[in-house]
């Protein structure tokens, strides 16, 4: 995508090298990592599923007064919550990487936004369930490992019907099955596997840059989410200072779940391809920071302890964040080998961004209320908001320049030495 919002297409030559004759092949990216990821989970679930039939049970015994119940059940609480933020993690992270290891830059442009539009219309179905109370927790559990056995099922028969479109793929054959090879940059990968992902985030300076874009503006989002939820528990739930408004904390949080996932909806399927066509990456990337530093002067600036300027904020700012940045940041990885896709990938979406987000946690732990968070937060929720800005400026401006020389980050070597790589498309392509 040239600075002109023009898209444009790798060309790898019919003359293909062989990956095995002086280069490293690069990581391969299949099928298997999804069942990698979804059947521990799926066992996990069902586990999880069976402790809280006795969970249920004890507590309808101690409501009859046959029991007098187990206090360490938040215990469960706490596991439960770590293990399903862990595969909304490693899942997601999965899917991306698979995706942007087979999807050309076109198809990428055409196909991004209407995944995301999907995958909040899966966001709105399953807070809908979970709000209509009609499947205990157990059964809300037996449904989450049908759903991820479905996602398999639907990701082996993608495998077998769409061939990999990505420029960089070379197909072969292994094991009946098709592999995705390319090129990488010496042996950082076979001589540190598990340290490769951080040795080749430290390497490559575009990647640094991605890492930046992933993960600063978590701290800005932990902290004004805080300050949003400690102002609505003491409106709507305060013993102490009571306000009849007719609605609970659970409902205001549920209104503020809809507000987001259909803005995300309305984004993700209408303005993000729109913008991506017109302005190209490069801008489009600047707009949720240039509207997070906005938010965050205003919230915590010039109207600080607001409910309403903090609902109003947070929302379009974790929809933007869902339809916008996130698939804009994801196409970044494009003009990258598949080691970074897979590997660096990991280290930026699983353990980064948590990182991230127990900085901002840290802060509001700190503070304990509303006026501390205003003070103790301010400052660094508004230097990561100008320091995302940068960075988002600065791999926007490197990603025009990778397209325009013809560079893939993580080769040791131009895959074509004698043609361009990058050639344009008609828009309409």
């Amino acid at each position: 995508l040239d600075s002109g919002g023009t898209w444009s297409a790798m060309d790898m030559g019919s003359e293909a090298r062989d990956p095995h004759e002086h280069h490293v092949p690069d990581d391969t990216v299949s099928i298997s990592t999804f069942y990698f990821v979804g059947i521990p989970y799926i066992v996990l679930f069902i586990v999880y599923a069976n402790v809280l039939s006795y969970y249920e049970n004890s507590i309808k015994g101690v409501a009859s007064g046959r029991e007098s119940g187990f206090d360490g059940w938040y215990i469960l609480g706490y596991i439960l919550y770590a293990s399903i933020e862990s595969f909304g993690s490693l899942a997601v992270a999965s899917f991306w990487s698979y995706t942007n290891s087979t999807l050309s830059l076109g198809d990428a442009e055409r196909y991004y936004g209407p995944i995301i539009a999907l995958a909040q219309l899966g966001a709105i179905g399953g807070a809908t369930t979970v709000a209509s109370s009609s499947l205990s927790p157990m059964a809300l559990l037996i449904l989450a490992c049908l759903m991820i056995i479905l996602l398999l099922v639907l990701m082996n028969s993608y495998e077998r019907k769409f061939p990999p479109t990505s420029y960089l793929a070379v197909q072969s054959s292994y094991r009946h099955r098709n592999r995705i090879e390319t090129w990488q940059d010496d042996d950082v990968t076979l001589t540190q596997p598990f340290w490769s992902g951080i040795l080749l985030i430290l390497r490559h300076r575009y990647v640094m840059l991605i890492l930046g874009v992933s993960c600063l503006y978590e701290v800005s989002l932990t902290c004004l989410d805080y300050q949003m939820k400690l102002l609505g528990w003491n409106r709507f739930e305060n013993i102490a200072a009571p306000i009849d408004s007719g609605m609970s904390f659970s409902q205001f949080m549920g209104h503020y779940g809809q507000v987001v996932n259909f803005t995300s909806l309305l984004v993700s399927s209408m303005l993000f391809p729109w913008f991506l066509k017109r302005y190209g990456l490069c801008i489009t990337l600047r707009l949720f920071p240039t509207l997070l530093v906005v938010a965050t002067a205003v919230a915590y600036l010039a109207i600080p302890g607001n409910l309403a300027v903090l609902f109003v904020s947070l929302s379009l700012l974790k929809a933007m964040t869902y339809s916008l940045h996130d698939p804009a940041k994801e196409l970044l990885y494009l003009p990258t080998s598949n080691a970074i896709k897979f590997r660096s990938k990991f280290w930026i979406d699983v353990v980064g961004a948590r990182l991230s987000k127990a900085l901002g946690s840290a802060l509001n732990t700190y503070a304990g209320s509303v006026d501390r968070s205003v003070q103790v937060g301010s400052w660094p929720s508004l230097l990561t908001a100008v320091a995302l800005l940068w960075v988002s400026y600065a791999v926007g401006r490197e990603f025009d320049g990778l397209l325009e020389k013809g560079e893939i980050v993580g080769l040791d070597a131009n895959v074509d030495d004698e043609r361009d790589t990058y050639l344009s498309v008609a828009d309409s392509d």
